[in-house]
């Protein structure tokens, strides 16, 4: 018996609510698996909080925190994005935008200026106005190599791409200043002076991206000078390079995007901003007008646009005279482009603690310490009665046998610090005296294998007990 033909239309509405539920459904809700029970909001903003936004590069303030911009001013608050480089440094994108090879130190700086017009639309396109805007335009890929070597006597870093020492932007805000770690750090300081932000976003220690761990140093630098001058900000820290993620690499607005599993610690679960579907639609626009880099990177960028955006808050390590988990770098990424026995021969854990007369740092390998083996260690100290580029900046390479130590590109004694080797873990014992007694620390170790570099744990800042006679 053949169904009525008034039925078979009923069914067929019915079924059609139901596949049209569905997609409603799927286009407003995130799946269970991205939200942790754990992964609390990020608290609102109000109309009298100011947000600043450090981007190392343009088109990252629109990746990471597209969405917040957009909150921020749908809520009366005051924005500002502070850009450290002019992005200068993607070659491969930028042949492929322009259609032919371009080898020379003027077509770099071409990149640049064509990255700085894409983020004057594309950050017209979240709501902001150019005057909401700093370029201060060091190098692209270079601002970590300033942070580690270049400070205070040492000569300026020298760009090979756009065959300067100096910001060579005219429209820069720091046109003309040389690449120095110090340069950095005043003209980051005068923009937090000038805008007193309420909250800071800032790139994660552990991302992959030099220039992106090396922001999230300076801003900390900077927080550190202005303490007991203006309010503390919130700091909050969002993803960009994290290995393979987002997943999948493809524009998908209906979902969610997950916190990398390295990110989550104990002590930072997270934290997550939802955005509405119209944010997130302007969001992609915005993305699509980098077009000097969607041209070979769209699937990807465009992964950023979804429901959420995610923020960490990474806790500064508080010495204590024992290692222990509670200051351990969680975070170590391997080397994504490297074969499986080479990260085996990584990096693992890394801990910290405090004696009397100095720091001890405790390195596990992956496997037993064998002939190819290496380490560098990156302890750079702060106090406060010191001028930071006075301050001495650690370099400790390591190798079985051999040990070289350094203050930026001044050679120091290897006798100056003792290791120990034992199975899969090397000991250093760093004397306070040889790191100026600072209250605190930056710190980061390179796990090595021959020449290459096969892990590294995330920077670290590490605060010292009360020292008598400090301030």
């Amino acid at each position: 018996m053949k169904p009525s033909s008034k039925r078979l239309k009923q069914w067929m509405f019915l079924l059609a609510g139901i596949v049209l539920l569905a997609i409603a459904i799927r286009m407003t809700w995130t799946p269970r698996s991205f939200i942790r029970p754990h992964q609390p909001l990020m608290p609102p903003l109000s109309p009298t909080d100011r947000l600043l936004v450090l981007a190392p590069h343009e088109d990252d303030e629109t990746l990471g925190a597209g969405g917040a911009i957009q909150q921020a001013l749908a809520t009366g608050a005051q924005v500002r994005v502070v850009f450290l480089t002019y992005g200068d440094h993607n070659e491969v994108a930028f042949m492929l935008y322009k259609k032919e090879p371009f080898l020379t130190s003027s077509g770099n700086r071409q990149m640049g200026e064509t990255r700085r017009r894409e983020a004057l639309a594309a950050t017209q396109a979240l709501g902001l106005s150019s005057n909401q805007l700093v370029f201060l335009g060091y190098p692209d890929l270079g601002t970590l190599f300033i942070w580690e070597e270049h400070w205070d006597k040492s000569a300026p870093f020298y760009s090979l791409l756009t065959d300067t020492r100096e910001v060579p932007y005219a429209d820069a805000y720091s046109a003309g200043r040389a690449y120095k770690g110090e340069n950095i750090m005043i003209d980051l300081q005068r923009q937090v002076e000038d805008f007193r932000p309420t909250r800071i976003l800032v790139t994660h220690p552990a991302d992959r991206h030099p220039d992106h761990q090396a922001y999230y140093l300076y801003i900390n630098l900077v927080l550190f000078n202005l303490e007991g001058r203006l309010p503390p900000p919130s700091v909050y820290c969002y993803p960009v390079h994290a290995g393979q993620w987002p997943t999948p690499a493809d524009y998908d607005p209906a979902n969610g995007l997950p916190l990398p599993p390295a990110l989550v610690t104990p002590t930072s679960p997270g934290f997550m901003s939802m955005l509405e579907g119209a944010q997130v639609r302007t969001k992609a626009n915005a993305i699509r007008l980098y077009k000097s880099q969607t041209v070979n990177s769209e699937h990807w960028m465009l992964s950023f646009a979804r429901q959420n955006e995610l923020f960490t808050q990474p806790q500064f390590i508080q010495l204590t005279s024992f290692p222990s988990p509670t200051n351990a770098a969680h975070a170590t990424w391997e080397a994504q482009e490297e074969e499986a026995f080479l990260a085996s021969n990584g990096v693992s854990g890394v801990t910290y603690n405090e004696t009397k007369s100095g720091l001890e740092v405790h390195v596990t390998f992956r496997s037993l310490l064998g002939k190819e083996a290496g380490l560098f260690l990156h302890l750079h100290g702060y106090r406060k009665d010191i001028r930071f580029p006075e301050m001495p900046k650690l370099n400790i390479y390591w190798r079985p046998g051999m040990t070289m130590v350094s203050d930026q590109a001044v050679k120091l004694s290897s006798s100056s610090i003792a290791v120990y080797e034992s199975g899969r873990q090397i000991t250093f014992k760093i004397p306070w005296v040889i790191l100026n007694d600072p209250t605190r620390l930056f710190a980061q170790a390179h796990g090595m294998l021959g020449t290459k570099s096969v892990s590294q744990t995330s920077w670290q800042i590490l605060v010292r007990q009360p020292v008598e006679g400090h301030p």
